[in-house]
């Protein structure tokens, strides 16, 4: 598993408005349906998109070279623009831990917060709604590994919301 993070370069954005984000959710689910990759979480900001992810280390940048080229090729063309939309290729760190990935699960799902863009609970380019049970997720995500490393049974997704609550009151001091 993987933590994948994607910026635009400087002074520009990956998404302006909800049919960017749009293509992009499409295209991971295009790119789990074609490949062994499995989507876990994402959140899609502005300038910048999470993505945890499985997939064969041999693969990761095979696949991840076949989304952001897909992705900066439409963007361009839609806006007529050229050159390059990403800052790099991506940046990934594995996940090697369980409090690894419980950390993640409160660092993506608190990232609209830190960037002004809502509550977590109501920011609507990211998976964090679904994992809590708040809006059905999308069928590309696999959350299990999410919700087993929190314990798993009917109260993971509960433990989930109220790890994110501390995270929310770290932030602020209390």
């Amino acid at each position: 598993m993987y933590h994948i993070t994607t910026h635009a370069v400087e002074n520009s954005w990956l998404f302006h408005d909800s049919g960017d984000y749009g293509v992009r959710l499409s295209q991971l689910a295009e790119e789990v349906r074609r490949s062994a990759m499995r989507v876990h979480a994402y959140c899609l900001m502005g300038n910048h998109e999470h993505l945890l992810l499985s997939v064969d280390d041999d693969r990761l940048a095979t696949v991840m070279q076949r989304l952001n080229r897909r992705y900066a090729g439409r963007f361009n063309h839609r806006y007529g623009r050229r050159g390059r939309l990403y800052w790099g290729p991506y940046d990934s760190s594995p996940v090697l831990s369980n409090r690894y990935l419980v950390e993640l699960i409160r660092y993506l799902a608190l990232n609209p917060e830190r960037d002004n863009f809502g509550r977590a609970e109501t920011y609507r380019w990211s998976s964090y709604a679904g994992l809590i049970g708040i809006m059905k997720p999308l069928w590309f995500v696999d959350q299990r590994p999410l919700l087993d490393a929190v314990g798993g049974g009917p109260d993971a997704r509960r433990r989930i919301a109220r790890l994110v609550d501390e995270g929310r009151l770290r932030r602020r001091g209390a």
